[in-house]
């Protein structure tokens, strides 16, 4: 617990600009504030999160937001630690792993894991009313189901959302990059694409160290090996830097922080390095962003082609139809026999009846039913081969009676 006290001391002082590398901050008192609430749920995981569950608003005040609840702190930085609770909520929300951030002065939460199930919306907290409030979005895809990735540069948060796929397969578009405009409150998609979540898509699971506007200090803690690196929050690139290249665990003596564009990096000696973050200070670097993209223009790709594919073979199956049609009409009228041509095109210009055309037609011998539906097959056949045609016109007098006019 020692080790902790001397972390949260150091994170303060390095903060609490006015006091820095001066304060001896009384970590003990602070810790039984906050004990003193009778709520487990506030100091549970208190060492490995709590520093992840605080946001600046300037040098001299910071928020704390317990991992997993809806308490919101207030803590001032001076000669005495002063901690306020400003929330009234006693209810725990889907905020576990959540993106705690401040923008125009208001506190945000953003995304979060609940005991069964993802929360993929934004909160804001309402100093009036001392509550969180959903912040209903524009264009916010309906079936987003989790919130993968996540971090804010400038007035827009870039996003990376899980979509509900519900029954449908895996090779489905399941994933979509976008931006959250925190002026207009609208969120304006940039693509989307189909994937395995991997830890190279994620941003978020290392603990955010410190956050400026340009930069993210970030630490990933596995048992006792940490690793330290700076993310690029407008490239949405992840730099690794000499200075800070198998440093030890940060162990409150240590401290890893940025101003403006030069990294610091303090020893357990409290010895102060700093370098300017350019291409000669990075050994290794990975674009986040970049697999994004790169998999949404893929994924783009995929569908003109399978596009392409299915538009080609309707036209092809099209062609076929009508090519099998041809072929058919034109065996039925190679079918039709010579020797009814021949007599109908001897009898042009006459008037037949029913009788008549029916022994030209050679289906007098067959019933009454077939005779007429072949007597009518057989006409349309004649009429489309153009050599003869022939009209049907029934009597003036008597229209129980047609006449059969070859021309």
């Amino acid at each position: 617990m020692r080790n902790l006290f001397l972390l949260v001391s150091l994170f303060f002082t390095n903060h609490c600009v006015a006091y820095f590398d001066s304060t001896i901050v009384n970590i003990e008192e602070l810790y039984a504030e906050f004990k003193a609430y009778n709520d487990s749920s506030i100091i549970r995981d208190f060492k490995t999160k709590f520093i992840k569950s605080l946001v600046f608003t300037s040098d001299t005040t910071a928020y704390f937001n317990p991992n997993g609840t809806l308490h919101l702190f207030k803590i001032n930085c001076g000669k005495k630690i002063k901690i306020e609770k400003i929330s009234k909520g006693i209810y725990h929300g889907h905020n576990f792993h959540r993106y705690l951030f401040t923008y125009n002065s208001k506190i945000y939460s953003y995304g979060g894991q609940g005991l069964w199930s993802s929360f993929s919306g934004l909160l804001e907290f309402n100093e009036q009313n001392k509550e969180w409030f959903k912040k209903k979005i524009k264009n916010y895809p309906l079936k987003a189901e989790k919130v993968v990735s996540s971090w804010l540069f400038g007035d827009k948060i870039k996003v990376l959302l899980s979509l509900d796929r519900g029954n449908h397969k895996i090779e489905d578009e399941n994933l979509i990059f976008g931006e959250i405009d925190l002026v207009t409150f609208k969120f304006n998609k940039i693509g989307k694409f189909s994937s395995v979540i991997s830890n190279e898509m994620i941003v978020g699971k290392a603990n955010i160290i410190q956050e400026s506007e340009k930069y993210m200090v970030r630490e990933i803690r596995d048992d006792s090996e940490c690793s330290c690196h700076l993310f690029d929050k407008e490239n949405g690139e992840i730099y690794y830097l000499n200075l800070i290249k198998d440093i030890p665990c940060l162990d409150g003596n240590s401290y890893v922080y940025v101003e403006k564009d030069s990294l610091y990096y303090r020893n357990s000696k409290r010895i102060v390095k700093s370098v300017l973050i350019n291409k000669d200070a990075i050994y290794e670097k990975r674009s986040i962003q970049r697999i994004y993209l790169s998999s949404i223009k893929k994924q783009r790709v995929n569908n003109l082609i399978l596009y392409f594919i299915t538009t080609l073979s309707s036209i092809i199956i099209i062609i076929v139809f009508i090519i099998l049609a041809i072929r058919f009409r034109r065996k039925h009228l190679n079918d039709f026999p010579v020797s009814i041509e021949k007599n109908l095109i001897l009898a042009k210009g006459q008037v037949l009846k029913k009788d008549e055309i029916d022994l030209i037609l050679e289906i007098s011998h067959m019933s009454f039913d077939s005779i007429k539906s072949k007597r009518s097959n057989l006409i349309k056949m004649i009429n489309d081969n153009g050599k003869v045609s022939i009209t049907r016109n029934r009597d003036k007098n008597d229209k129980r009676f047609i006449e059969y006019f070859v021309k």
